[in-house]
């Protein structure tokens, strides 16, 4: 689904796609704060693989030109 006006997410097949304009860097937290994934990136959409993530809930924070979004998401 759709988030924020820039941004979306999707958890199909272990796979977490996001996009933002302008988006420099992202992470991915659990919900006790711990950093899993942290990437820089210079593209508007990125593709990352959750597969290996145990299930539960995470944070997805994304950082661009524009502001940073946090966005929960569960990994079933």
């Amino acid at each position: 689904g759709l988030v924020g006006s820039e941004m979306c997410i999707e958890t199909e097949d272990g796979e977490v796609e996001f996009r933002m304009e302008g988006m420099n860097s992202y992470a991915i937290c659990n919900i006790n704060g711990n950093v899993i994934v942290n990437t820089k990136t210079k593209n508007d959409t990125e593709t990352v693989s959750i597969a290996d993530l145990p299930a539960g809930l995470y944070i997805l924070k994304i950082i661009g030109t524009k502001g940073t979004e946090n966005v929960k998401f569960m990994k079933r």
